[in-house]
């Protein structure tokens, strides 16, 4: 059924019935407790397992539901590379599958999670997978929660961690791509002036939303001036015809033998 479903042939209902079934057969659980298996090869295994699950399947709300606790901890655990690099790919993998009605509950738990991980890493990753959702999901699923995701950045921009305050402001930066300029100039506006010039820094004019509205703000005084350049050329059109029309009028109304051919004004 998995391989019927990674081919296309499987509609919305049936993945989901298919990931219900799993879930109450206990197989979704069984995954789950074997990434924190002690053997490397086989903690790996299942988070391959999991990122095959999410790619095939979808229903990424569903997944993260029982995983995604599971795969922020390994990421920020200790264990081999081997199995931190499997259980980042998973939880990729799921979260940007995430249905739009469910992406409110995904955002909570991650900033959840971030704010109580005591470990760095951990930290570091949730605030990955929301950087992630922000740049993937569509704009219907982000739109009510942009101040959520402001508030992620504001949450850890001063972290004690440099991977994590990197990350953070990943969430800012996937805020102004997707054009949330004001959630994102509000958290701009929130954080101390040595984030903002390490904003700039990683940005140049890493203002951009600002940028962005001196860029709007030009755009319409270069059309204001065209504008003004039409009004002032028919205007000139306008005196001209009228002084050529006055010279044509002179020369008729003058007798024929003492015409004077005299140097018609400018255009």
């Amino acid at each position: 059924r998995l391989a019927q479903s990674r081919q296309g042939n499987a509609t919305e209902e049936e993945r989901r019935s298919l990931v219900a079934s799993m879930r109450s057969s206990g197989v979704l659980e069984a995954v789950g407790g074997l990434v924190k298996d002690l053997r490397s090869c086989v903690a790996a295994e299942a988070c391959r397992c999991a990122e095959k699950c999410g790619t095939c399947l979808g229903c990424g709300d569903v997944l993260c539901e029982v995983w995604l606790e599971t795969f922020v901890a390994a990421k920020g655990g200790s264990g081999p590379k081997v199995v931190t690099t499997a259980a980042d790919a998973a939880a990729r993998a799921i979260v940007e599958t995430v249905s739009s009605d469910k992406a409110g509950v995904v955002l909570g738990r991650l900033r959840t999670l971030a704010f109580k991980a005591k470990n760095a890493p951990s930290r570091s990753a949730c605030l990955s997978y929301a950087a992630l959702a922000t740049r993937t999901w569509q704009d219907d699923s982000l739109e009510p929660f942009a101040r959520e995701l402001s508030s992620c950045f504001v949450d850890h921009a001063r972290d004690a961690d440099a991977k994590t305050r990197a990350a953070a402001r990943d969430v800012y930066f996937a805020l102004v791509d997707r054009g949330f300029a004001a959630e994102a100039q509000a958290a701009r506006d929130s954080v101390d002036a040595a984030t903002r010039k390490q904003l700039d820094r990683e940005r140049p004019l890493g203002n951009l939303v600002a940028t962005k509205q001196r860029k709007e703000k030009s755009e319409q005084q270069q059309n204001n001036n065209k504008n003004n350049t039409r009004v002032g050329a028919g205007a000139s059109s306008s005196s001209s015809s009228s002084k050529s029309q006055k010279f044509t009028k002179q020369l008729h109304t003058a007798h024929h033998d003492d015409v004077v051919f005299a140097k018609p004004p400018p255009p």
